[in-house]
């Protein structure tokens, strides 16, 4: 085993050593925006990138730190003048420079002396750290986040600024090297600086206030069930949430809690509703904790969706968890086409709840019983794909089952994902069959049974 680990460990390293970035693309102007009011942290990058090659150019190399890579949850990028996607695939490890790299193609070969603006999203999670981590129930809470002040580049820069958004209130401290740095309300402004090298690094630390809290689902477990027969589509969710600020420091006095929700003097970071999108068409919604039903909840409608306002049983302060699940039915053919004869399903592979993160999600889509020749299409990589077996009332040879798996889930990931399948239309009778049958074998037993003399001899009567 070791040794086998040991070839790949080789083989990796030098197809590593193997990878050369050419360096005849230069960022010739870059600002970087940076989104700290979330759950996640957002980051925009602007980047004009100019062919100083006498060849044309079909890629641009994105470089993320090693350190960094694990909290990395998604990466898109754009054409900025025609907003055509740009097609991102994951490279190679660097072993010299400690980064990933991510190749970006263009949608056509770069010219020599010409120029394309790429616009670049990034999205990362658990990056903001509490500081101090534990606070008192009515204290302050405050965050540390630290970055890069730089681009992490494998080009050379000539010039770039950094803007970072901050929620609204007080920032405690902030890096102020290098210069020019510019502090103005919520707002801080790096630059623009000199031209750098690549791989540039500067530390950077902002020390903030953030009384919205920072909200992690660390089991998210989606059930999507499909029923041809009555034309319904049943969708269930189990979360748990868990809030990732400071820890309270000390007790949980109630009075002190409403106090100062009902005056607004320094409302505590916690958690008090969970808000959830559904459809316009949704119907029969419920909602329920391990105890049982939540009375506390209220709906909320709007023009295209409505929104379910559930209100936990307790605040969430730091470090709090509260577990629930709730669900609602749709109509199949909202969702569901039919394209010669082959079925097409198109179902959100999770649904947005407040702005949290999402540690570990599994996606259970279970089709009709006799669904066959199924295929998956998703926008984005996930981490397994199994197939299995679902038996529910009067199944016979039981419903096929699509179960999806992701790690580190964002908002981003609230997209489509299509399954195709056939289903022959004789299916359709096979339920029914199956529960005539049994209805019938049960009467046949019942008539058997009343018919029959349990006795050895017959009793006599008076």
């Amino acid at each position: 085993m070791r040794f086998n680990t040991a070839i790949i460990s080789l083989v990796a390293l030098i197809s590593c050593q193997a990878f050369q970035i050419p360096q005849h693309v230069i960022n010739s102007n870059l600002i970087r925006t940076i989104d700290l009011t979330g759950s996640a942290v957002q980051e925009t990058v602007a980047v004009a990138i100019i062919n100083q090659h006498t060849e044309p150019v079909n890629e641009y190399i994105v470089a993320i730190p090693s350190q960094v890579k694990p909290h990395l949850s998604y990466i898109t990028a754009k054409d900025k003048k025609t907003s055509t996607p740009l097609q991102i695939s994951v490279g190679q490890y660097d072993p010299e420079s400690q980064s990933f790299y991510y190749k970006i193609d263009f949608a056509a070969p770069l010219p020599p002396k010409e120029k394309l603006v790429a616009i670049i999203n990034l999205s990362y999670s658990h990056v903001l750290t509490p500081f101090p981590a534990e606070v008192p129930q009515n204290g302050k809470p405050l965050y540390l986040y630290e970055s890069n002040v730089y681009i992490y580049s494998p080009y050379h820069t000539e010039k770039q600024k950094t803007n970072i958004k901050l929620p609204q209130g007080s920032i405690e401290s902030y890096t102020k090297h290098p210069e020019p740095v510019e502090a103005k309300g919520n707002k801080l402004t790096y630059g623009p600086f000199t031209p750098q090298k690549p791989y540039a690094y500067s530390p950077l630390k902002v020390h903030f206030e953030k009384t919205l809290p920072i909200l992690t689902l660390t089991n998210v477990r989606r059930e999507i069930e499909v029923s041809h027969l009555g034309g319904n589509l049943a969708i269930e969710e189990h979360q748990n949430i868990r809030h990732d600020g400071a820890k309270l420091k000390g007790f949980f006095s109630r009075l002190d809690f409403q106090r100062a929700v009902m005056y607004q003097q320094n409302p505590p970071s916690a958690l008090f509703s969970l808000k959830t999108a559904f459809p316009p068409s949704a119907s029969d919604v419920y909602f329920r904790d391990e105890i049982g039903n939540v009375s506390t909840s209220r709906y909320v409608s709007s023009k295209d969706s409505f929104f379910l306002d559930m209100r936990p049983r307790y605040p969430i302060f730091g470090g709090w968890n509260y577990t629930w699940y709730h669900g609602y039915n749709l109509p199949l053919q909202e969702h569901l086409k039919v394209d010669n004869g082959r079925y097409h399903l198109k179902v959100p592979f999770v649904g947005p709840i407040n702005d949290a993160v999402m540690d570990d999600v599994e996606v259970r889509i279970i089709l009709p019983e006799g669904a066959e020749n199924v295929q998956l299409s998703l926008p984005f990589d996930i981490d397994s794909v199994e197939h299995s077996t679902h038996h529910t009332y009067f199944d016979t040879t039981g419903r096929y089952v699509l179960i999806l798996k992701k790690k580190n889930v964002v908002i981003e990931h609230v997209q489509n994902i299509l399954v195709s399948y056939d289903y022959p239309t004789i299916r359709l009778l096979q339920k029914p069959f199956a529960a005539s049958a049994f209805f019938l074998v049960a009467f046949m037993l019942s008539m058997i049974v009343s018919r029959t003399e349990f006795f050895i001899s017959k009793k006599k009567t008076a």
